[in-house]
Protein backbone atom coordinates (compact mmCIF):
# COMPACT_ATOMS: atom_id res chain seq x y z
CA UNK A 1 0.00 0.00 0.00
CA UNK A 2 1.21 3.90 -1.50
CA UNK A 3 0.22 7.25 -1.78
CA UNK A 4 2.37 9.89 -3.14
CA UNK A 5 2.11 13.48 -1.92
CA UNK A 6 0.00 15.82 -4.42
CA UNK A 7 3.36 17.75 -5.51
CA UNK A 8 5.00 14.22 -6.35
CA UNK A 9 7.39 14.86 -3.38
CA UNK A 10 6.87 12.46 -1.10
CA UNK A 11 6.12 8.75 -0.87
CA UNK A 12 3.94 6.85 1.57
CA UNK A 13 4.53 3.63 1.94
CA UNK A 14 2.76 1.10 4.36
CA UNK A 15 3.26 -2.86 5.00
CA UNK A 16 2.29 -5.83 7.25
CA UNK A 17 4.60 -4.73 9.75
CA UNK A 18 1.81 -2.13 10.82
CA UNK A 19 4.83 0.90 10.17
CA UNK A 20 4.41 3.66 7.60
CA UNK A 21 7.35 4.76 5.59
CA UNK A 22 7.94 8.30 4.56
CA UNK A 23 10.50 8.23 1.22
CA UNK A 24 11.56 11.12 -1.19
CA UNK A 25 9.98 10.05 -4.56
CA UNK A 26 13.43 11.70 -5.95
CA UNK A 27 16.21 9.90 -3.97
CA UNK A 28 14.02 7.12 -2.50
CA UNK A 29 15.90 8.29 0.92
CA UNK A 30 13.80 7.20 3.71
CA UNK A 31 12.85 10.73 5.52
CA UNK A 32 10.70 9.10 8.88
CA UNK A 33 9.07 5.73 10.28
CA UNK A 34 5.15 6.65 11.99
CA UNK A 35 4.78 4.07 14.21
CA UNK A 36 1.30 3.71 15.96
CA UNK A 37 -1.13 1.13 14.06
CA UNK A 38 -0.73 -2.43 15.99
CA UNK A 39 -2.08 -3.82 12.58
CA UNK A 40 -1.51 -3.63 9.50
CA UNK A 41 -2.20 -0.48 7.57
CA UNK A 42 -4.66 -1.04 4.87
CA UNK A 43 -5.30 2.91 2.93
CA UNK A 44 -3.05 6.07 3.08
CA UNK A 45 -4.64 8.96 1.70
CA UNK A 46 -2.65 12.82 1.53
CA UNK A 47 -4.50 15.58 1.89
CA UNK A 48 -4.95 17.98 -0.70
CA UNK A 49 -2.23 20.20 0.58
CA UNK A 50 0.34 17.42 1.33
CA UNK A 51 0.72 18.52 4.74
CA UNK A 52 -1.31 15.52 6.27
CA UNK A 53 -1.57 11.91 5.85
CA UNK A 54 -4.78 9.98 6.86
CA UNK A 55 -3.92 6.15 7.55
CA UNK A 56 -6.72 3.14 8.09
CA UNK A 57 -5.51 -0.01 9.49
CA UNK A 58 -6.49 -3.35 10.47
CA UNK A 59 -6.57 -2.58 14.09
CA UNK A 60 -9.91 -0.93 13.47
CA UNK A 61 -8.25 2.77 13.87
CA UNK A 62 -7.71 5.74 11.74
CA UNK A 63 -4.72 7.78 12.56
CA UNK A 64 -3.91 11.48 11.09
CA UNK A 65 0.17 12.15 11.09
CA UNK A 66 1.89 15.65 10.14
CA UNK A 67 4.52 13.56 7.47
CA UNK A 68 6.95 16.54 7.20
CA UNK A 69 7.15 20.10 8.70
CA UNK A 70 6.43 23.51 6.72
CA UNK A 71 9.80 25.24 5.57
CA UNK A 72 10.54 28.34 3.82
CA UNK A 73 13.90 28.93 1.44
CA UNK A 74 15.61 32.01 1.92
CA UNK A 75 17.03 33.22 -1.59
CA UNK A 76 19.01 36.21 -2.53
CA UNK A 77 22.73 34.72 -2.35
CA UNK A 78 24.68 34.74 -5.83
CA UNK A 79 27.06 32.01 -4.22
CA UNK A 80 27.49 29.10 -1.75
CA UNK A 81 26.16 29.90 1.82
CA UNK A 82 28.81 28.85 4.42
CA UNK A 83 27.03 29.85 7.80
CA UNK A 84 23.74 30.78 9.50
CA UNK A 85 23.21 32.73 12.82
CA UNK A 86 20.09 33.50 14.71
CA UNK A 87 19.67 36.73 17.08
CA UNK A 88 18.90 36.07 20.27
CA UNK A 89 16.05 37.81 20.27
CA UNK A 90 14.72 34.75 17.22
CA UNK A 91 13.63 37.24 15.01
CA UNK A 92 16.77 37.74 12.56
CA UNK A 93 18.92 35.54 10.29
CA UNK A 94 22.90 36.56 9.42
CA UNK A 95 24.21 33.94 6.82
CA UNK A 96 27.57 34.48 5.24
CA UNK A 97 28.82 33.97 1.61
CA UNK A 98 31.12 32.92 -1.00
CA UNK A 99 29.97 35.77 -2.84
CA UNK A 100 31.40 38.00 -0.09
CA UNK A 101 28.80 39.42 1.32
CA UNK A 102 26.66 39.10 4.10
CA UNK A 103 22.73 39.12 4.28
CA UNK A 104 19.95 39.65 7.52
CA UNK A 105 16.61 38.26 7.10
CA UNK A 106 13.54 38.26 8.89
CA UNK A 107 12.78 34.90 10.54
CA UNK A 108 8.66 35.81 10.55
CA UNK A 109 8.82 36.64 6.68
CA UNK A 110 11.71 35.31 5.17
CA UNK A 111 12.17 38.27 3.36
CA UNK A 112 15.75 39.93 2.65
CA UNK A 113 16.28 43.00 5.51
CA UNK A 114 19.83 43.80 4.42
CA UNK A 115 22.76 43.31 2.29
CA UNK A 116 26.32 44.06 4.45
CA UNK A 117 29.39 44.49 1.55
CA UNK A 118 32.98 44.76 1.99
CA UNK A 119 34.82 41.53 2.73
CA UNK A 120 37.59 40.43 -0.02
CA UNK A 121 37.57 37.04 0.19
CA UNK A 122 35.32 34.29 0.90
CA UNK A 123 33.53 34.38 3.96
CA UNK A 124 33.60 31.56 6.30
CA UNK A 125 31.18 32.40 9.43
CA UNK A 126 29.16 35.14 11.01
CA UNK A 127 27.60 35.11 14.19
CA UNK A 128 25.46 37.59 16.15
CA UNK A 129 26.70 38.66 19.71
CA UNK A 130 24.43 37.46 22.79
CA UNK A 131 23.54 40.90 23.58
CA UNK A 132 22.38 41.50 19.28
CA UNK A 133 24.31 44.17 18.96
CA UNK A 134 26.90 43.19 16.68
CA UNK A 135 27.47 40.76 14.02
CA UNK A 136 31.31 39.31 13.46
CA UNK A 137 32.39 37.79 10.11
CA UNK A 138 35.26 36.09 9.00
CA UNK A 139 37.21 35.31 5.45
CA UNK A 140 40.68 35.25 7.18
CA UNK A 141 40.30 38.80 8.53
CA UNK A 142 37.42 39.59 10.75
CA UNK A 143 35.03 42.40 10.54
CA UNK A 144 32.85 43.71 13.30
CA UNK A 145 29.36 44.92 12.39
CA UNK A 146 26.66 47.11 13.71
CA UNK A 147 23.48 44.41 13.90
CA UNK A 148 21.17 47.17 13.75
CA UNK A 149 22.35 49.37 11.05
CA UNK A 150 24.38 46.97 8.84
CA UNK A 151 27.36 49.21 8.99
CA UNK A 152 30.65 48.01 9.21
CA UNK A 153 32.50 49.12 12.82
CA UNK A 154 36.22 48.04 12.30
CA UNK A 155 38.29 44.86 11.19
CA UNK A 156 40.62 42.73 13.22
CA UNK A 157 43.72 41.07 11.36
CA UNK A 158 46.28 38.51 12.59
CA UNK A 159 44.70 35.50 11.32
CA UNK A 160 46.40 34.21 7.44
CA UNK A 161 43.97 31.69 7.20
CA UNK A 162 39.97 30.96 7.36
CA UNK A 163 38.68 31.54 11.47
CA UNK A 164 35.95 29.95 13.66
CA UNK A 165 34.08 32.57 15.93
CA UNK A 166 32.81 32.68 19.21
CA UNK A 167 32.11 35.51 21.38
CA UNK A 168 32.20 35.60 25.05
CA UNK A 169 28.61 35.51 26.77
CA UNK A 170 28.61 38.66 27.84
CA UNK A 171 29.73 39.81 23.91
CA UNK A 172 32.95 41.70 25.54
CA UNK A 173 35.54 39.13 23.91
CA UNK A 174 36.09 37.48 20.67
CA UNK A 175 37.67 34.23 20.13
CA UNK A 176 38.81 33.11 16.67
CA UNK A 177 40.65 29.97 15.77
CA UNK A 178 42.78 29.39 12.48
CA UNK A 179 41.49 26.01 10.31
CA UNK A 180 44.91 25.61 9.14
CA UNK A 181 47.59 23.96 10.00
CA UNK A 182 50.15 26.81 9.07
CA UNK A 183 48.64 29.40 11.17
CA UNK A 184 47.09 27.09 14.28
CA UNK A 185 46.56 29.56 16.59
CA UNK A 186 44.14 30.62 19.39
CA UNK A 187 43.35 34.60 19.96
CA UNK A 188 41.60 36.62 22.08
CA UNK A 189 40.06 40.21 21.66
CA UNK A 190 39.30 42.36 23.58
CA UNK A 191 36.19 44.10 21.55
CA UNK A 192 36.28 47.20 23.96
CA UNK A 193 40.08 48.07 23.31
CA UNK A 194 39.40 46.50 19.56
CA UNK A 195 42.86 44.90 20.33
CA UNK A 196 44.66 41.18 20.61
CA UNK A 197 44.90 40.69 24.17
CA UNK A 198 46.14 36.75 23.89
CA UNK A 199 47.52 34.35 21.37
CA UNK A 200 48.20 30.79 21.79
CA UNK A 201 49.48 28.32 19.09
CA UNK A 202 47.96 24.92 19.51
CA UNK A 203 49.75 22.83 17.51
CA UNK A 204 46.54 20.57 16.38
CA UNK A 205 47.14 20.89 12.48
CA UNK A 206 44.22 23.09 12.49
CA UNK A 207 41.12 23.72 14.42
CA UNK A 208 38.01 23.32 13.10
CA UNK A 209 35.37 23.79 15.66
CA UNK A 210 35.14 25.78 19.02
CA UNK A 211 32.47 26.16 21.41
CA UNK A 212 32.49 27.51 25.35
CA UNK A 213 30.54 26.24 28.25
CA UNK A 214 27.59 28.22 29.60
CA UNK A 215 29.56 29.44 31.91
CA UNK A 216 32.26 30.97 29.75
CA UNK A 217 35.15 28.83 31.45
CA UNK A 218 35.78 26.45 29.42
CA UNK A 219 36.50 25.92 25.71
CA UNK A 220 36.08 22.82 23.43
CA UNK A 221 38.38 22.48 20.81
CA UNK A 222 37.34 20.21 17.14
CA UNK A 223 40.90 19.90 15.87
CA UNK A 224 42.36 18.60 12.73
CA UNK A 225 45.07 16.21 14.97
CA UNK A 226 41.67 13.46 15.57
CA UNK A 227 41.73 15.46 19.41
CA UNK A 228 38.97 16.73 21.14
CA UNK A 229 40.43 19.61 24.02
CA UNK A 230 39.07 21.04 26.93
CA UNK A 231 40.84 24.44 27.98
CA UNK A 232 40.17 26.25 31.13
CA UNK A 233 39.92 29.96 28.95
CA UNK A 234 41.30 32.01 31.97
CA UNK A 235 44.65 29.99 32.09
CA UNK A 236 44.61 28.32 28.87
CA UNK A 237 45.34 25.04 30.63
CA UNK A 238 44.26 21.84 28.74
CA UNK A 239 42.00 19.92 31.64
CA UNK A 240 41.48 17.27 29.39
CA UNK A 241 41.64 15.63 25.91
CA UNK A 242 40.50 12.58 24.23
CA UNK A 243 40.79 10.66 20.37
CA UNK A 244 38.13 10.15 18.11
CA UNK A 245 37.74 7.11 16.01
CA UNK A 246 38.89 8.77 13.15
CA UNK A 247 40.73 11.01 10.58
CA UNK A 248 39.77 14.46 12.73
CA UNK A 249 37.41 16.09 14.81
CA UNK A 250 34.86 18.14 12.73
CA UNK A 251 32.70 19.62 15.64
CA UNK A 252 32.31 20.30 19.44
CA UNK A 253 29.70 21.74 20.81
CA UNK A 254 28.23 22.16 24.36
CA UNK A 255 24.99 21.58 25.48
CA UNK A 256 23.10 25.31 26.61
CA UNK A 257 22.91 23.30 30.45
CA UNK A 258 26.39 22.73 29.96
CA UNK A 259 26.35 18.82 30.89
CA UNK A 260 26.80 17.88 27.84
CA UNK A 261 29.45 17.84 24.92
CA UNK A 262 28.39 16.37 21.34
CA UNK A 263 31.15 15.52 19.00
CA UNK A 264 31.38 14.59 15.04
CA UNK A 265 34.37 13.23 12.91
CA UNK A 266 35.77 13.25 9.39
CA UNK A 267 34.48 10.26 7.73
CA UNK A 268 37.25 7.71 7.13
CA UNK A 269 36.59 4.47 5.10
CA UNK A 270 39.55 2.72 6.94
CA UNK A 271 38.49 3.17 10.05
CA UNK A 272 37.28 0.23 11.65
CA UNK A 273 34.21 1.95 13.87
CA UNK A 274 33.38 3.88 11.04
CA UNK A 275 33.51 7.46 13.17
CA UNK A 276 32.28 9.53 10.54
CA UNK A 277 29.08 8.60 10.71
CA UNK A 278 28.34 8.64 14.25
CA UNK A 279 27.96 11.49 16.63
CA UNK A 280 29.03 11.10 20.31
CA UNK A 281 27.50 12.69 22.92
CA UNK A 282 30.12 13.14 26.20
CA UNK A 283 30.20 13.79 29.49
CA UNK A 284 30.86 17.81 28.99
CA UNK A 285 33.84 17.36 32.03
CA UNK A 286 35.29 14.40 31.16
CA UNK A 287 34.42 13.68 27.94
CA UNK A 288 33.49 10.03 28.24
CA UNK A 289 31.62 8.81 25.75
CA UNK A 290 27.39 8.52 27.44
CA UNK A 291 25.88 7.23 24.18
CA UNK A 292 25.77 7.66 20.03
CA UNK A 293 23.74 8.91 17.33
CA UNK A 294 23.49 6.20 14.80
CA UNK A 295 21.58 6.82 11.33
CA UNK A 296 23.48 9.14 9.33
CA UNK A 297 25.34 7.22 5.89
CA UNK A 298 28.14 9.87 5.36
CA UNK A 299 30.13 12.03 7.07
CA UNK A 300 28.16 14.25 9.77
CA UNK A 301 29.97 18.47 10.19
CA UNK A 302 27.35 20.78 11.65
CA UNK A 303 25.13 20.10 15.09
CA UNK A 304 22.78 22.34 17.18
CA UNK A 305 21.20 21.99 20.39
CA UNK A 306 17.41 23.11 20.88
CA UNK A 307 17.81 25.66 24.30
CA UNK A 308 16.76 23.27 26.84
CA UNK A 309 19.23 20.48 25.25
CA UNK A 310 16.90 18.06 25.46
CA UNK A 311 17.46 17.79 21.16
CA UNK A 312 19.81 17.91 18.69
CA UNK A 313 20.05 18.03 15.17
CA UNK A 314 23.00 17.12 12.94
CA UNK A 315 23.34 17.90 8.72
CA UNK A 316 25.15 15.47 6.71
CA UNK A 317 27.16 15.12 3.27
CA UNK A 318 24.59 12.11 3.10
CA UNK A 319 22.24 15.12 1.61
CA UNK A 320 19.75 14.50 5.43
CA UNK A 321 19.19 16.72 8.08
CA UNK A 322 18.07 14.25 11.09
CA UNK A 323 16.65 15.67 14.82
CA UNK A 324 17.54 13.49 17.43
CA UNK A 325 16.12 13.27 21.06
CA UNK A 326 19.11 13.54 23.58
CA UNK A 327 17.57 11.55 26.27
CA UNK A 328 16.75 8.46 24.49
CA UNK A 329 19.91 8.58 21.72
CA UNK A 330 16.50 8.11 19.43
CA UNK A 331 16.12 9.73 15.75
CA UNK A 332 13.02 11.68 15.67
CA UNK A 333 12.54 12.67 11.92
CA UNK A 334 14.62 13.23 8.83
CA UNK A 335 14.57 16.33 7.15
CA UNK A 336 14.74 15.87 2.94
CA UNK A 337 17.22 17.79 1.14
CA UNK A 338 18.73 17.54 -2.55
CA UNK A 339 22.06 18.08 -1.44
CA UNK A 340 24.50 17.95 1.06
CA UNK A 341 24.08 19.52 4.52
CA UNK A 342 27.15 22.08 5.63
CA UNK A 343 24.89 23.84 8.79
CA UNK A 344 22.32 23.55 11.08
CA UNK A 345 20.84 26.12 13.80
CA UNK A 346 18.28 26.11 16.01
CA UNK A 347 16.43 29.15 17.02
CA UNK A 348 16.42 30.83 20.50
CA UNK A 349 12.69 29.39 21.05
CA UNK A 350 13.29 26.08 19.71
CA UNK A 351 10.18 26.60 17.27
CA UNK A 352 11.86 26.89 14.20
CA UNK A 353 15.11 25.33 12.87
CA UNK A 354 17.65 27.01 9.65
CA UNK A 355 19.68 24.52 7.52
CA UNK A 356 22.08 25.06 4.71
CA UNK A 357 22.57 22.95 2.02
CA UNK A 358 25.38 23.04 -0.20
CA UNK A 359 24.10 26.25 -2.57
CA UNK A 360 22.68 29.29 -2.15
CA UNK A 361 19.70 28.94 0.01
CA UNK A 362 18.82 28.62 3.32
CA UNK A 363 16.34 26.68 4.18
CA UNK A 364 13.41 27.54 7.44
CA UNK A 365 11.95 24.64 9.39
CA UNK A 366 8.70 25.08 11.34
CA UNK A 367 9.57 22.37 13.71
CA UNK A 368 7.60 23.32 16.95
CA UNK A 369 4.84 20.36 16.25
CA UNK A 370 7.50 18.04 16.10
CA UNK A 371 9.36 19.04 19.19
CA UNK A 372 7.07 20.22 21.76
CA UNK A 373 3.93 18.06 20.57
CA UNK A 374 4.43 14.91 18.38
CA UNK A 375 7.42 13.44 19.82
CA UNK A 376 6.10 14.13 23.49
CA UNK A 377 6.20 10.91 25.15
CA UNK A 378 4.98 12.58 28.35
CA UNK A 379 0.58 12.99 28.66
CA UNK A 380 1.11 17.10 29.17
CA UNK A 381 -1.51 19.27 29.23
CA UNK A 382 -0.68 20.94 25.97
CA UNK A 383 -1.57 17.18 24.32
CA UNK A 384 -4.75 16.99 26.18
CA UNK A 385 -5.77 20.47 25.08
CA UNK A 386 -4.52 19.69 21.68
CA UNK A 387 -6.81 16.72 21.62
CA UNK A 388 -9.63 17.90 22.97
CA UNK A 389 -9.67 20.81 20.37
CA UNK A 390 -9.26 17.77 17.73
CA UNK A 391 -12.38 16.10 19.57
CA UNK A 392 -14.66 19.34 18.95
CA UNK A 393 -13.48 20.10 14.89
CA UNK A 394 -13.97 16.44 13.88
CA UNK A 395 -17.02 15.85 16.61
CA UNK A 396 -14.92 12.66 17.40
CA UNK A 397 -13.98 10.89 20.47
CA UNK A 398 -10.18 10.33 20.18
CA UNK A 399 -7.90 8.79 22.03
CA UNK A 400 -4.45 9.58 20.93
CA UNK A 401 -5.09 10.11 17.34
CA UNK A 402 -7.37 6.95 17.16
CA UNK A 403 -10.87 7.85 16.20
CA UNK A 404 -12.72 6.02 18.48
CA UNK A 405 -16.61 7.04 18.44
CA UNK A 406 -18.45 10.34 17.02
CA UNK A 407 -20.54 12.78 19.13
CA UNK A 408 -22.21 15.63 18.76
CA UNK A 409 -20.65 19.10 19.57
CA UNK A 410 -22.41 20.62 22.61
CA UNK A 411 -23.54 24.81 23.27
CA UNK A 412 -20.40 24.39 26.13
CA UNK A 413 -17.81 23.02 23.52
CA UNK A 414 -19.14 25.64 20.92
CA UNK A 415 -18.29 28.82 23.22
CA UNK A 416 -14.97 27.36 24.19
CA UNK A 417 -13.55 25.65 20.96
CA UNK A 418 -16.27 27.97 18.13
CA UNK A 419 -13.01 29.87 17.12
CA UNK A 420 -11.22 27.29 15.98
CA UNK A 421 -14.28 26.74 12.99
CA UNK A 422 -13.27 29.49 11.38
CA UNK A 423 -10.49 29.48 8.97
CA UNK A 424 -6.32 29.48 9.48
CA UNK A 425 -4.90 32.46 9.27
CA UNK A 426 -3.09 33.12 5.39
CA UNK A 427 0.02 30.25 5.04
CA UNK A 428 -0.92 28.64 8.22
CA UNK A 429 -2.38 25.17 8.36
CA UNK A 430 -5.05 23.95 10.08
CA UNK A 431 -2.49 21.99 12.41
CA UNK A 432 -0.99 24.62 13.42
CA UNK A 433 -3.75 26.80 13.93
CA UNK A 434 -4.95 23.98 16.48
CA UNK A 435 -1.66 23.81 18.19
CA UNK A 436 -1.69 27.67 18.60
CA UNK A 437 -4.99 27.53 19.91
CA UNK A 438 -4.15 24.87 22.26
CA UNK A 439 -0.75 26.79 23.28
CA UNK A 440 -2.50 29.96 24.23
CA UNK A 441 -5.08 27.78 26.59
CA UNK A 442 -1.96 26.52 28.47
CA UNK A 443 -1.14 30.41 28.96
CA UNK A 444 -4.34 31.31 30.72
Amino acid sequence: MSAFSPDGTLLASASDDSTIRILDSNTGQELKILRGHSNSVTSLSFTSDGKQLASASSDGTIRVWDPIPQTTVLEGHTDMITSVSFSSDGKRIASSSYDKTLRLWDVQTGKEIMVLEGHNDQIIRVIFSPDDKLLASSSGTIFLWDAETGKKIYELEGHAARTALLFSPDSKTLYSASFRSDNDTIKVWDLEKKEEIMKFRERTDGTFNISLSPNGNMMALASADNSIRLRDVKKWIELKRVNGDSEFVISALFSPDGKFLASTESENSSSPKGGGNTIWLRDANTLKKIKSFNGHKKTVGNISFTPDSNFLASGSTDKSLRIWDVNTGKELIALPHTEEVFGVSFSPDGKKMASVPRGRTIRLWNIEPYINFLHNSKPTPLYHTFIDAVKFLWQLDVQGLEIVETKRRTPTDLKKYGSLLAPPPPGQSKFDQVLEWAQKQQEQ
